[in-house]
């Protein structure tokens, strides 16, 4: 990236970033002031690194019970079965619900929604076995 190594926090902050995906090299390379292909340059230097750092997150991500579709299910089922008992909240069961949701799309266990907009949108019918013609 420089010409003199990066000190030690900064070079683990950006294996860190490069491991997590969220940003684009070219979002990292304005970060830390340098080119995108210095970036580029860094992950591939690094590679071993970050395939340990990856496999590490994805290790932390599993270890969370809500990571799992069996667990969240079972959340699920239990706000349902808890809806009618006094003293519960249903207001706070949905927001539970929407998160457990937004879990599961965040793992791309379920796709993200995507909004389709269409315009100008005309529809033509047709009639078969009738003469319109023939209807007047």
């Amino acid at each position: 990236m420089t010409d003199r190594p990066l000190r030690g926090h900064v070079k683990r902050r950006l294996l860190l970033e490069l491991a997590d995906d969220k940003k684009t090299m070219v979002q990292l390379a304005n970060e830390y002031g340098v080119s995108q292909p210095a970036i580029t340059a860094f992950r591939d230097r690094h590679n071993l690194e970050l395939l340990g750092l990856q496999t590490k997150l994805d290790e932390e991500v599993n270890d969370l019970w809500i990571a799992h579709k069996a667990n969240r299910i079972a959340e699920y089922q239990s706000n349902y079965e808890g809806i009618g008992d006094p003293g519960r909240n249903v207001g706070l069961i949905r927001v539970g619900n929407e998160l457990l949701r937004l879990v599961a799309e965040e793992l791309g266990q379920i796709p993200t929604k995507v909004g389709i907009q269409v315009n100008n949108t005309q529809i033509n019918y047709s009639i078969e076995g009738i003469d319109i013609e023939r209807l007047t």
